[in-house]
C-alpha cells in the first residue's frame, strides 16, 4: 500500500441523527407543550450507547421548531441550529406556510430562537438506558459547551461519547475514559481489573492491534507486551503502527484515519 501524506480518498459515512429528549425540568426553557428533544448528528451511530452528553456553542444562535415525526407520526418539538434548519428540514419538510400536500409533506415551524447558553445545563433523557456511568451519575445525561462545535454540518449539536473519539475524550474528565467505565482505580480493585486483564484473556479470533507511536497517553509498549503475550499463547495478532498520536488514530480528519481504514480493509 502506498500512502502519501497530505493525498486523500472520499469516503462515504453512515450518519444519523439522534433525538434526545429533554427532561420535564428543562422544558420551562422553550415555548411549546410539546415533547422536547435535541437533535444530536453523528457519523459514528455505534458509539451512541455511550452517550453521556451532548454539546452546543454557547456563541451558535439555536432554534426551537415544532414539526411531526416522520417516522411515528408524533407531533414533536426539536432544538436544531438555526443556520442549518434548510439542511435539517429537507423533502418531505416544508415550511408551515408552504404546505401543500399533507399526504406527502411534513409541516415545520420555527417557535423559538434561543442561545447556546440557554441551552447550557439542561438535562435530558439517557438515549439507550443499557448501563449508567459509574461515577458521577448528576453529571451526566446533560447539555455542555464545546468550542469545538459548528454549523458546518449536521445540526449543530454533537453526541458526546467519552469512550470514542478525541473532542468526546477531552470534555469528559481529562479523558479518563477507562476508569469511569470501570468505575475505580486498580489501586482500588486490583482483583476487578486482574479479571478483566486482557494478558490473561487470550482473544479466539484474530486480533489487529492498531496504535499511533507518538502515543503519550497509552505508550505503545502496553501493545507490543500484549502482542507478544498473545503470539506466546497461540493467537493470531497483526499490528499496525502509524506515526500519530493517542487521538489522530480516532480523529476522522486525520492521515491517520484514512490509513487505518485501509489497514482494517486488508486484514477483513
Amino acid at each position: 500500500m502506498l500512502y502519501i501524506t497530505g493525498c486523500y480518498k472520499d469516503v462515504k459515512d453512515t450518519s444519523i441523527t439522534a433525538q434526545f429528549l429533554i427532561e420535564e425540568t428543562g422544558k420551562k426553557v422553550f415555548n411549546s407543550k410539546k415533547n422536547v428533544f435535541c437533535l444530536a448528528w453523528t457519523t459514528t451511530p455505534w458509539t451512541l450507547p455511550s452517550n453521556t452528553a451532548l454539546a452546543v456553542n454557547k456563541t451558535i444562535q439555536y432554534v426551537l421548531v415544532e414539526t411531526i415525526n416522520q417516522y411515528t407520526k408524533e407531533p414533536i418539538a426539536v432544538v436544531v441550529a438555526e443556520k442549518l434548519v434548510p439542511k435539517v428540514f429537507s423533502a418531505p419538510f416544508v415550511r408551515i406556510e408552504d404546505l401543500v400536500d399533507c399526504n406527502k409533506q411534513i409541516p415545520y415551524e420555527v417557535v423559538q430562537y434561543i442561545m447556546g447558553d440557554e441551552l447550557v445545563g439542561l438535562k435530558y433523557h439517557q438515549l439507550m438506558p443499557l448501563v449508567e456511568p459509574h461515577e458521577n451519575k448528576e453529571n451526566a445525561f446533560k447539555i455542555i459547551h464545546g468550542d469545538f462545535v459548528s454549523t458546518e454540518d449536521g445540526t449543530g449539536i454533537v453526541h458526546i461519547a467519552p469512550t470514542f473519539g478525541a473532542d468526546d475524550a477531552k470534555l469528559s474528565d481529562e479523558g479518563d475514559a477507562i476508569r469511569k467505565w470501570m468505575g475505580c482505580t486498580p489501586y482500588d480493585h486490583e482483583a476487578l481489573w486482574k479479571k478483566v486483564n486482557p494478558i490473561d484473556l487470550p482473544p479466539k479470533s484474530p486480533v489487529l492491534l492498531i496504535h499511533g507511536e507518538r502515543d503519550v497517553d497509552v505508550p505503545l509498549e502496553q501493545s507490543e507486551t500484549y502482542a507478544r503475550a498473545m503470539k506466546a499463547k497461540g493467537c493470531d495478532v497483526q499490528k499496525v503502527w502509524l506515526p500519530g498520536d493517542h487521538y489522530s488514530i480516532i480523529d476522522a480528519a486525520s492521515d491517520d484515519w484514512l490509513v487505518q481504514q485501509e489497514a482494517i480493509l486488508d486484514w477483513l
